[in-house]
């Protein structure tokens, strides 16, 4: 047919991402009980986590550790500070 326009129907599928932000009450401070609180925080098992209050100073690598090989989902996370005071984090489920 003369002047009918063709118009083909476009599908965007996108998968729900689950972001959620918490406050870990100084996590890594030498007081704290660094290993429960990865557990509690990893058990939600959302896909972006950020976090605040964190208090790495020389605990970095073990808290790395611990969101990186837990029993609830493996965390890939990225920190502003490696020191005494108050830092955040944002931790990506490594099957994202």
């Amino acid at each position: 047919m003369a002047g009918t326009i063709n118009v083909s129907k476009l599908r965007l599928s996108f998968g729900a991402i689950n972001v959620n932000s918490m406050n870990v009450s100084t996590l890594g401070n030498r007081n704290s009980k660094s290993l429960i609180k990865v557990e509690g925080v990893t058990s939600l098992r959302h896909d972006v986590l950020f976090i605040s209050d964190m208090r790495l100073k020389d605990k970095e690598l073990e808290i790395k550790r611990l969101f990186g090989l837990n029993k609830n989902e493996s965390y890939k996370i990225y920190v502003n500070s490696s020191n005494e005071y108050r830092g955040v984090a944002i931790c990506i489920k490594r099957k994202i």
